[in-house]
């Protein structure tokens, strides 16, 4: 009687054990809902340059996000990025 019972209770335990194996696998394979992400500063024409995330599906912009880091350059500075460069875009 005591081998049925802990025979029971070590098959109850694998079980267990499967379970919580199979749904923590489930768990980690859930879909991002975007494909890209990444942070471009936007310049004003007064150099006051703010950092921003890009998040971007399908090379589509779907979010922009301020990340709070933002900068004031002065007067002379110029943007030494191409326009390109400049430009928000998932490309």
């Amino acid at each position: 009687m005591k081998k049925i019972n802990i025979i029971g209770l070590l098959v109850g335990l694998l079980l267990i054990l499967s379970l919580i194996l199979i749904s923590s696998q489930s768990l980690s394979m859930t879909k991002i809902p975007y494909d890209k992400s990444m942070t471009k500063a936007v310049c004003t024409e007064d150099h006051y340059c703010q950092d921003y995330e890009l998040t971007c599906k399908n090379n589509k912009l779907i979010k922009l996000t301020p990340t709070g880091a933002a900068v004031q350059f002065s007067q002379d500075w110029e943007d030494p990025r191409t326009p390109e460069k400049r430009e928000i875009s998932c490309k």
